[in-house]
């Protein structure tokens, strides 16, 4: 926004936020039983090898990670499923008309990736009120907010496993969950969404 109002003449411009494709009706979290779930492209760019390299670790062996996604690179994938342990699952792409249910199986949604915009599936798992971990790039920590207490360095295994750790120490884990739905709630909502579509092609 900044850049425009430095090329264009006038200054009428608007920010139109992602959001997610569905909602929950409030922040929902039940039991805490070690299930974390990532969902990506199988890309290297996507940090799933470093994720995955995690879940390897002792202080680890008790947690359960699920990985969904679609194979863009099959070597890749089988360098993962030569080195995935037996707490670590790969799975395939999880169709669209199943992924609010998917989601709302899991205890917290992890995304090791090295670079992203404002990513559509980190707005689902907030829309769900669906805990976080996640490296601190691109729109990320604005999504979230500058001192969310779950990131982690991008490429970084030691960092995103203590992120892990510190997530999996925290008893309330409920209050997790309410702040990043109301996150979404105050800033990407379907509601707020609509309005600001109207609002720019509201005639002037």
């Amino acid at each position: 926004k900044r850049d425009l109002k430095d090329i264009l003449d006038h200054q009428d411009i608007c920010v139109l936020h992602n959001t997610s494709g569905f909602e929950a009706h409030k922040s929902q979290y039940n039991y805490y039983h070690q299930r974390f779930l990532c969902i990506s492209n199988y890309i290297c760019s996507k940090g799933i090898m470093e994720l995955v390299q995690t879940f390897k670790n002792e202080k680890l062996k008790t947690f359960h990670l699920d990985i969904y996604g679609h194979i863009y690179d099959l070597n890749f994938y089988q360098k993962l499923q030569n080195v995935a342990p037996d707490n670590v699952h790969l799975k395939a792409e999880v169709p669209r008309n199943e992924m609010k249910e998917t989601m709302q199986s899991y205890d917290c949604f992890i995304l090791p990736s090295w670079n992203e915009g404002q990513p559509i599936v980190l707005l689902e798992a907030m829309s769900l009120g669906l805990p976080i971990i996640s490296t601190n790039v691109g729109d990320i920590p604005q999504m979230l907010g500058s001192d969310y207490s779950f990131y982690a360095e991008p490429r970084n295994v030691d960092s995103l496993e203590k992120a892990i750790l510190r997530f999996d120490k925290i008893e309330d884990k409920k209050t997790i969950s309410d702040y990043v739905y109301q996150r979404y709630m105050n800033n990407y909502s379907n509601e707020d969404y609509r309005r600001m579509v109207l609002e720019i092609f509201k005639p002037k």
